[in-house]
C-alpha cells in the first residue's frame, strides 16, 4: 500500500475465467477519499528468443480485444502457483517449439497501473534448441517470424510491433546485448515471490556472472574406399542452419546429466545408434561465437564402437544423412561444426573459432576464423614429440593423429595422415624383443607376402618404433559372415599361413614349447581361481604328453595370427599385420588363436586346409592341441590380471573344447564377472 494510504472498503464485483474487477474506496494520505475499479488477474511473461546469428522469434496472431493482428514475442499467463520463468519456458515451446539452455530477466513491468493490478516478466532466450510447437486449439492460427534483432528495434520504432510487453522485451535485449566500453552489464532484482503485489526493486549495480551453453557433438568415423569417413546429417525445417551439414549434436539438458549422457542420448534421438559409453573419447573442444555475437562451447566426442546403423531419427530437423570424406567434407557445412572437423584432422583437441559480424553461417573458406591450441604433455595430440618428429622425417608433414590403440595395457598405435594425403600407422613397441621382431620379420620374410602385408617404412631402434604403410579392410575380430562366406575366409586364411609359413633360415632347436612349459606353474597360480574342476589335470596331462611328441619343422610364423590381426576388404581380399610375435616355430603356432573359428564346424577346417594346401598331420594335432591348453591358461591368467574379460573367455572356451574334444565332460566353470 502507497504510504499514508489506507483502504476503507474492497470489493470484487465480476469474476470471469481470467479476470476479475474490484471496486477499491480508499483515503488518501492528505484525507481526500477516492474510488478505484481495476482488473485483477494472474501475471504474464514475454520471451525474447534470441539465436546465435543475432534472430529473434516473434509470433503474429489475431487478438481479439484489440481487433488486429499484432506481431508479439512468444508469452501468456502465469498458470496459479506458476513460477514466471517456468511459464516463459513452458510458452516459447508451445508457440514456437524452442528449448532454451538459458533464460534470464531482463525487467519485470506493470502492464496498465492505472486500470490493472497485473504484472509482464520479459526474458531473453539464449541457447536455442528448435523443433514442434505444442499450440492450443485458440492459438491455430499463429505464424512464426523469424527476423534480426536489429529489425525488430527498428520496427519498435516504426509502429510495426506495438504490444507494450513486446516492444520493452526488444528494446532491452538491444540494449543488453549492444557492445559496452569496459561497462559491466548490470544485474537485474529477481521477481517478487508469487502472490505478493509490490513491485521489483531497480537494477543493482553487481556484474552478471556470464555463461555460455555447452553442445555435444557425435563424431562416428569409418574407414572409406577414399580414406577416413564421418556421418554428417542436414538441418532442416525450423531450425538453425537449415540446409547446411553438421555433426549430429545438441545440448546438455541441464545439471541431472553430463557430456558423455548427454552425447549418448543424442546418438540415440538422432541416429538411433547405441553408443558404447566406454568407447567414447574426447576428440576436441570448441569455443565458437556465432556471427550474431553469442558464444557457446562444443565438446566434439568420437565414438569407437556403437550398435545399430545410422538412420534418420528426426524427420523434421534432419533432410539427409551419410558418410562423407574427412578430407572432401561437403562445401555447404556449418563453419562451427567445420572448424571442429578441421581441428580434428589437424591432430588439436582444442580451438577457438570467433566469427565477425557479417560473416556467414555455412563455412566460407574465404573467411576462416579457426585458431587452434597445441596441448601440453606428451602424446596428448598423438605421440611424444621424438616419435612425431621421426615419423615426419620419414613420411614428410602430418595433419593428423588417431590414436588406434589395442584396450589392452602397452598397445600404443596411431593412425597418421599426410598433409597432401598418404596414411601411414606408427607404433611404438613394448620392449626391445618385440622390436627387433617386427623389424627383422618386415626386412626379411614378410615382403615375400606382397601386398597382403604392410611395408616397413621406417624404424627407429632407440625409439622402440615403426612406421608401415596402411592396408585396406576392416577387422575379423567381431566380424559376422554368412556360412559361404565363412568358408571362403577361412580358405584365404589357410593361404595366407602357407605363404607365411615358408622354411625359417638356419636355427637351433625350437623353443616354442620349453618356453611355453616353463611358464606352465606360474601361468596356473595366476589362472587357477577361473578354472572349473578338472581344468587343471587335464592341462597338466597335455603337459606331460608334450615332451613325447615329435620334432616338427621350423618355418617363419607370425606368431600372434588371430581375427584382430586379419583385414578383409570389400572384394574378398585377406591382408595380415603386426608382426612384433614373429619367430621361427612350428607351422601350427600360428593357428592356436584360429582354432576358435572351426570348432564343431568341420567344413570350415576342411575349407582352411584347402586354402593351406594340405591338411593337418596326426602329429600336428596333436601339436596344436597342446599349444592350445597352454595358450588358454596364459590368457586365463593375463586376462584376469588386466582386466581383458575378452582373453579370459576366449581362455575358458577353449579349454571347455579341449576337455570335450578329449571325451571328458566339461564341467561349469567359475563366474569371471
Amino acid at each position: 500500500m502507497i504510504k499514508g494510504w489506507t483502504t476503507k472498503e474492497s470489493a470484487e464485483v465480476f469474476r470471469g475465467l481470467r479476470v476479475a474487477v474490484r471496486r477499491d474506496t480508499v483515503r488518501r494520505a492528505d484525507g481526500s477519499t477516492g474510488t478505484y475499479e481495476y482488473t485483477e488477474s494472474l501475471d504474464g511473461v514475454r520471451v525474447v528468443a534470441l539465436d546465435d546469428e543475432g534472430r529473434i522469434t516473434l509470433v503474429e496472431e489475431n487478438v481479439h480485444v484489440c481487433g488486429l493482428r499484432l506481431l508479439l514475442c512468444p508469452g501468456g499467463g502465469c498458470g496459479a502457483g506458476e513460477a514466471p520463468e517456468r511459464a516463459a519456458r513452458r510458452e516459447l515451446l508451445e508457440e514456437a517449439g524452442i528449448r532454451a539452455d538459458r533464460i534470464e530477466l531482463l525487467t519485470t513491468m506493470w502492464r496498465m497501473p492505472a486500470g490493472a493490478r497485473t504484472r509482464e516478466h520479459l526474458y531473453l532466450a539464449t541457447g536455442l534448441t528448435f523443433g514442434e510447437h505444442r499450440r492450443e486449439a485458440s492459438e491455430a492460427d499463429m505464424e512464426l517470424r523469424r527476423l534480426p534483432l536489429e529489425e525488430a528495434v527498428a520496427m519498435c520504432h516504426d509502429g510495426r510491433i506495438t504490444e507494450a510487453g513486446t516492444l520493452a522485451a526488444v528494446l532491452l535485449t538491444a540494449r543488453r546485448t549492444a557492445p559496452t566500453a569496459g561497462r559491466p552489464r548490470a544485474a537485474l532484482a529477481p521477481p517478487p515471490a508469487a502472490g505478493t503485489l509490490a513491485p521489483p526493486a531497480g537494477p543493482v549495480a553487481v556484474q552478471a556472472r556470464h555463461q555460455e551453453p555447452v553442445d555435444v557433438h557425435l563424431l562416428l568415423r569409418r574407414d572409406g574406399p577414399a580414406g577416413p569417413e564421418v556421418l554428417l546429417t542436414r538441418r532442416a525445417g525450423a531450425v538453425y542452419a537449415t540446409g547446411l551439414f553438421h555433426l549430429p549434436s545438441g545440448h546438455i539438458d541441464g545439471p541431472h546429466e553430463d557430456a558423455v549422457q548427454a552425447l549418448i542420448r543424442e546418438a540415440r534421438e538422432e541416429t538411433g545408434v547405441v553408443v558404447d559409453p566406454d568407447s567414447v573419447r574426447h576428440a576436441v573442444t570448441v569455443h565458437h561465437r556465432g556471427p550474431g555475437g553469442n558464444s557457446r562451447i562444443g565438446l566434439v566426442f568420437e565414438v569407437l564402437r556403437w550398435g545399430g546403423e545410422p538412420a534418420i531419427m528426426e524427420p523434421d530437423l534432419c533432410d539427409a544423412m551419410g558418410w562423407y570424406p574427412l578430407a572432401d567434407l561437403p562445401a555447404q557445412m556449418v563453419a562451427y561444426c567445420r572448424a571442429a572437423l578441421d581441428a580434428y584432422r589437424a591432430g588439436r583437441h582444442f580451438a577457438v573459432h570467433f566469427q565477425e559480424p557479417g560473416d556467414t553461417v555455412a563455412f566460407d573458406p574465404g573467411a576462416d576464423r579457426l585458431r587452434t591450441l597445441p596441448s601440453t604433455g606428451a602424446g596428448a595430440d598423438g605421440p611424444g614429440a621424438a616419435v612425431r618428429e621421426f615419423t615426419e622425417r620419414a613420411v614428410g608433414r602430418l595433419s593428423s593423429w588417431t590414436d588406434v590403440s589395442w584396450a589392452r595395457p602397452g598397445s600404443r598405435v596411431w593412425r597418421a595422415e599426410g598433409g597432401q594425403g598418404g596414411r601411414w600407422y606408427v607404433k611404438v613397441h613394448r620392449s626391445a624383443s618385440f622390436h627387433a621382431r617386427e623389424v627383422e620379420a618386415y626386412r626379411s620374410w614378410v615382403p615375400g607376402l606382397g601386398a597382403a602385408a604392410p611395408r616397413l617404412v621406417a624404424a627407429d631402434a632407440g625409439l622402440l618404433a615403426v612406421v608401415v604403410t596402411a592396408l585396406p579392410g576392416t577387422s575379423l575380430h567381431g566380424a559376422v559372415h554368412t556360412p559361404e562366406q565363412q568358408r571362403a575366409v577361412l580358405r584365404r586364411i589357410g593361404a595366407l599361413a602357407a605363404a607365411i609359413h615358408r622354411p625359417a633360415p638356419a636355427a637351433g632347436p625350437d623353443q616354442t614349447l620349453p618356453v611355453a612349459l616353463g611358464k606352465l606353474e606360474r601361468h596356473l597360480d595366476g589362472a587357477r581361481p577361473h578354472l572349473a574342476p578338472g581344468d587343471e589335470d587335464a592341462v597338466r596331462a597335455l603337459a606331460a604328453r608334450a615332451a613325447l611328441l615329435p620334432q616338427p619343422e621350423t618355418v617363419c610364423t607370425h606368431g600372434d595370427l588371430q581375427p584382430r590381426n586379419l583385414l578383409l576388404d570389400t572384394s574378398g581380399e585377406l591382408y595380415v599385420i603386426d608382426f612384433e610375435r614373429s619367430q621361427p616355430g612350428p607351422a601350427v603356432r600360428d593357428f592356436v588363436r584360429l582354432a576358435d573359428l572351426w570348432a564343431h564346424r568341420p567344413d570350415l577346417l576342411a575349407a582352411l586346409a584347402d586354402g593351406y594346401g594340405r591338411p593337418f598331420t596326426a602329429a600336428e594335432l596333436e601339436y596344436l592341441t597342446v599349444l592350445e591348453a597352454l595358450d588358454a591358461v596364459s590368457g586365463i591368467q593375463y586376462g584376469a590380471a588386466s582386466g581383458d574379460l575378452e582373453l579370459l573367455e576366449r581362455g575358458l572356451r577353449t579349454l571347455a573344447r579341449l576337455r570335450t574334444a578329449a571325451g571328458a565332460p566339461a564341467a561349469a566353470g567359475k563366474d569371471t564377472a
